[in-house]
């Protein structure tokens, strides 16, 4: 099967910055809003996407993760064998400094992609910071 080669065509940095500015500029490829996208690397075997939230609420950063992974595999379809990328990984830095991360094998990409957020996040892992209770008080 022929098929265009992001990477073989404008190389690693190159391919890396088109995903950032596809990402940047989401609303001209489909997505429903644009992301203030900061970073996009390649570090073991991971595309990792660093970017800005404007929300804090992490019921719509797991949506953007979601638009984001998503987004990122229907884009590389075909370069994630060859390229050797087994996951992708998005952080969000977002408002009151916190940050959130998420890790997603391919296949779990793929399941995002095809929009079945159920096996998508039961395979993914997510990290984020949580509020450890300061004190607690007996009735």
């Amino acid at each position: 099967m022929n098929y265009f080669s992001l990477f073989k065509k404008f190389g690693r940095k190159k391919a890396l910055e088109i995903i950032k500015q596809a990402l940047r500029n989401g609303k001209d490829h489909g997505l429903e809003r644009s992301f203030n996208v900061n970073k996009v690397a390649i570090a073991n075997n991971t595309i990792l996407v660093s970017y800005e939230s404007k929300v804090s609420n992490r019921f719509f950063i797991y949506n953007d993760f979601a638009l984001i992974i998503g987004f990122i595999y229907s884009f590389l379809l075909d370069e994630f064998k060859e390229q050797r990328i087994h996951n992708i990984g998005v952080k969000s830095n977002f408002p009151d400094n916190g940050d959130l991360y998420i890790l997603s094998p391919i296949d779990s990409a793929k399941a995002i992609a095809e929009g079945n957020a159920i096996y998508w996040l039961k395979n993914s892992i997510v990290n984020e910071h949580l509020t450890y209770l300061q004190i607690v008080t007996f009735l």
